[in-house]
């Protein structure tokens, strides 16, 4: 059985208190738990701007 847990714990994010990606994150973690889906075969790349 693998881990489909994303514990994101002990790690600092570095986002304004506002932003959306608080929720966006929520969200892709608790699909991605919900498809069985484990961290390690996931990557994620973000732009910024």
């Amino acid at each position: 059985m693998q881990n489909t847990e994303f514990d994101l714990k002990g790690i600092e994010i570095h986002w304004c208190p506002g932003c959306g990606n608080f929720s966006a994150l929520k969200i892709m973690k608790d699909a991605l738990t919900e498809l069985n889906i484990a961290p390690k075969n996931l990557v994620l790349v973000s732009g910024i701007g």
